[in-house]
């Protein structure tokens, strides 16, 4: 314990390791778990993370589909733009070491995003050419 104030909630702490953890208070929670979720990012295999990146592009595929159906251009594109999981999947961006597995599921949302565009506002986008 700290002598300036500070307490360290050992309830709120766990370790995930495979190595001996014998140095660790016996109080703190261990998982030899080498998959897990961590504030909404994936830390393990770059499999897992793919799968687990995979499985969010579904979700938001899922609402993707349904914002060509209303009837009104302008909310489908605002609903687009603020809360059609992008922010969920930029967070993934950012938190999720690059794979070539993770780097294909994020390419296949991009483009889910903008076929939903094509279809909410009818304006046809080319991609510019890599």
């Amino acid at each position: 314990q700290a002598n300036n104030g500070l307490h360290n909630d050992l309830g709120k702490c766990q370790l995930f390791n495979n190595q001996e953890l014998s140095m660790f208070p016996s109080d703190i929670p261990c998982s030899a778990c080498p998959h897990f979720e961590l504030l909404g990012a994936p830390i393990g295999s770059a499999e897992y993370c793919a799968h687990y990146i995979e499985s969010k592009r579904i979700d938001a595929f899922h609402l993707l589909s349904l914002l060509p159906q209303l009837c009104n251009p302008q909310v489908a594109v605002t609903i687009l733009r603020s809360r059609a999981s992008f922010c969920k999947l930029a967070h993934l961006a950012r938190s999720t070491p690059p794979s070539p597995m993770s780097e294909s599921v994020f390419s296949q949302f991009d483009n889910d995003v903008l076929h939903c565009f094509e279809l909410s506002s009818a304006i046809e986008l080319t991609l510019p050419s890599s």
